[in-house]
């Protein structure tokens, strides 16, 4: 185990949990954690709850992690390894997708990285204003600023999360 801490911000809309697999993907990393989960949530605007959660904790990367996506073992170590090797980068996401056949590259930069699983380095997100600009999802517009701060955002390739479905409580009558 390193003794490297990670801040893992996690915002959840009011209503939903965190699956056991989810708990279990974070505890295999092999990292001191600190998980901070908020429910403050802006009727259900992402980019709200982006921005309230982004200044929890104090460490040097921090994962943004949704609370149905199950990390691979060793995916936090290999994300830090690709931001310590390339400080062009930002940000460095793992996908839901499979790798592309044919690719041999490390990293394929999108215009477009979502947010379910992407470890920051602190300084930038701190710099960062999660919002929705015209036509677009604050994932996207994330990914325009990071670019206009002329860094890079991508995702890790060889490596895929996996979502859980079904994260909603049940409602009791």
């Amino acid at each position: 185990m390193t003794n490297e801490l990670i801040d893992i911000v996690m915002p959840i809309e009011e209503g939903r949990f965190i699956p056991h697999e989810v708990i279990e993907g974070i505890s295999q990393q092999g990292y001191r954690i600190r998980l901070w989960v908020s429910t403050k949530y802006s009727n259900g605007d992402y980019a709200s709850a982006r921005n309230n959660i982004k200044r929890y904790g104090s460490s040097p990367k921090v994962l943004m992690l949704d609370n149905d996506i199950i990390l691979p073992p060793d995916s936090v170590k290999r994300m830090c390894q690709f931001l310590d090797a390339h400080p062009k980068y930002a940000a460095i996401a793992i996908s839901k997708h499979n790798k592309p056949e044919g690719n041999d590259r490390e990293v394929i930069n999108y215009d477009h990285v979502d947010m379910s699983c992407v470890l920051f380095r602190r300084e930038v997100l701190e710099q960062l204003i999660f919002s929705q600009g015209a036509g677009t999802c604050e994932c996207l517009q994330c990914c325009k600023d990071i670019r206009n701060m002329e860094m890079e955002i991508g995702f890790l390739i060889g490596l895929q999360v996996y979502h859980v479905s079904g994260t909603r409580m049940p409602v009791s009558h």
